[in-house]
């Protein structure tokens, strides 16, 4: 909901059923508000102070191709993203990260000999994002990354 500048010729009241529903408190909202009935008699049949009247406001999610931010905004980057991001061929330049990380990773998540060599980057990509998480605990990796 957004709000609109007052004006009186086209302010909203509240009818007389809306004031009587109020003052009942039924079908509100579990809470209290203090003061409440002091604020409704301030209020009197504006639904908002000073006039204010309250507009809706629509959004619509549509992924735009002007949103770069978006990883979904563009059909044609999600198709070359699609196969390129899996595709260990992309990662030719850092692969050596794979090689280097592949006992660690094998200690920290107990992975079998036929897992670990067979190791693609998307597999250390997952379990890094796993480390990083706040749920995974600290394990000691028997290895320097200051190398």
């Amino acid at each position: 909901m957004g709000l609109y500048q007052p004006n009186k010729a086209s302010a909203n009241k509240l009818t007389k059923d809306q004031m009587k529903s109020l003052k009942s408190s039924f079908g509100l909202p579990p809470f209290k508000v203090r003061q409440s009935t002091a604020i409704n008699d301030k209020l009197d049949d504006m639904p908002l102070p000073n006039g204010f009247i309250s507009i809706p406001i629509y959004n619509i999610n549509d992924a735009s191709e002007n949103d770069d931010l978006d990883l979904s905004g563009c059909e044609y980057v999600d198709i070359i993203d699609g196969a390129n991001f899996p595709a260990d061929a992309t990662y030719e330049t850092v692969w050596y990260l794979v090689d280097y990380l592949r006992e660690p990773m094998k200690k920290c998540f107990s992975l079998t000999d036929e897992a670990t060599e067979n190791m693609t980057f998307m597999d250390l990509y997952g379990m890094c994002d796993t480390i990083q998480s706040d749920d995974f605990e600290p394990v000691d990796l028997g290895c320097s990354f200051s190398e």
